[in-house]
């Protein structure tokens, strides 16, 4: 049901601010994805890449190669 709602309010265009640890459920509905490590944005991607782009990311950014 949320995923129904998300895709409904970006449809019609409206900007939406998700707070997650489940990128599963970020991922459909996203235009742009950031990985905060330590209250800071260590990553950005815009669009919403594969899920395993994203995890890579994340390993990357926790153990300090990003």
């Amino acid at each position: 049901m949320l995923q129904r709602c998300l895709g409904a309010l970006r449809a019609a265009g409206h900007a939406i601010v998700l707070t997650t640890h489940d990128l599963e459920r970020a991922a459909p509905v996203a235009t742009r994805l950031a990985i905060l490590h330590r209250g800071r944005v260590a990553w950005t991607q815009e669009g919403a890449p594969e899920p395993v782009v994203v995890a890579a990311a994340y390993q990357a950014v926790v153990a300090g190669r990003a």
